[in-house]
């Protein structure tokens, strides 16, 4: 195996694992009524999430250093880049203060939780097709 083959695997493993946080993170932001357990689970399940997407950044840097003579002047890569630094803004600042608020016994702070969830889940869907474009 290839190390760029390597990369892939990485990438797109890490890729599934942060989709299927995503995913749990709007579950259980959707579900009413969000109480402690629930943003505790969220907020557990949440820290795997940053290492996945470490990993994926990570391997995806050097994929694309691999090929950058065809991705520099790509618009949909750097749609994909411009949507994981959303995601990236959505996930951790955003979703991250609120549960962390709500842990700590604002849970008026989590009004709009679901609304940030369905973004994130929405810009990583994007971020996934795009990224099955260039396989």
């Amino acid at each position: 195996m290839t190390l760029f083959r390597f990369a892939l695997l990485v990438h797109l493993i890490s890729a599934s694992v942060v989709m299927g946080i995503v995913f749990f993170s709007l579950v259980f932001s959707v579900s009413k009524p969000l109480d402690e357990v629930k943003l505790k689970a969220i907020s557990f399940i949440r820290k795997f999430g940053l290492y996945a997407m470490g990993l994926a950044v990570i391997s995806g840097i050097y994929m694309a250093y691999r090929h950058w003579d065809e991705l520099n002047s790509s618009p949909i890569f750097w749609v994909k880049i411009a949507l994981v630094g959303l995601d990236y803004f959505i996930a951790v600042r955003l979703i991250n203060a609120k549960v962390g608020s709500g842990l700590s016994g604002d849970l008026n702070s989590t009004r709009g939780l679901t609304v940030l969830t369905w973004g994130s889940f929405i810009a990583f869907i994007a971020i996934f097709t795009i990224g099955r474009i260039y396989l």
